[in-house]
């Protein structure tokens, strides 16, 4: 992985989004709704695999395609890679893109990823001591990592 996807898709983002002026834009003309993944691709459309990698793709893992086009990135002699955005409605990682792509791709950046937000526990529990802060909302988007599910009376997690 470089920057080279990073640095040509920020260079004229646009270009790559059909004409929509944000990656969310471009995600509602395809129908997503809410929060979505978002890649650039530099792909290598010479390689045996190139269709069923990206087939598998869309069929296997639901991704939608867009900003098809020929590019000239310096990772074949002549030129001839092509890049594309590809957009998912679930949540999907640089990682997952390399494991199932393998030398399909040459580089990825994410452009966008899913935000998860966290359940705030003690919602409407049993205050202990008047330790557990007055919260009006259902959820926490910043927390700490509990891994054995218990009320600490110092507010820090012990492991």
């Amino acid at each position: 992985m470089s920057d080279i996807a990073k640095n040509l898709f920020n260079e004229y983002p646009s270009h790559y989004m059909e004409g929509e002026e944000s990656i969310n834009e471009l995600g509602e003309m395809y129908g997503l709704e809410g929060d979505f993944s978002a890649f650039f691709m530099i792909l290598n459309p010479n390689h045996p695999n190139y269709d069923d990698k990206l087939n598998d793709l869309e069929l296997e893992y639901e991704m939608f395609s867009a900003g098809y086009e020929d590019t000239s990135a310096g990772f074949l002699k002549d030129g001839g890679e092509v890049s594309r955005i590809g957009m998912f409605q679930s949540k999907f990682t640089i990682d997952q893109m390399y494991s199932i792509l393998g030398d399909v791709l040459f580089d990825v950046y994410q452009i966008k990823k899913i935000i998860l937000s966290c359940f705030h526990k003690f919602n409407n529990t049993k205050d202990f001591k008047g330790l557990i802060p007055k919260w009006d909302f259902d959820k926490l988007v910043i927390g700490t990592f509990n891994p054995s599910n218990d009320f600490h009376e110092s507010n820090t997690a012990n492991f």
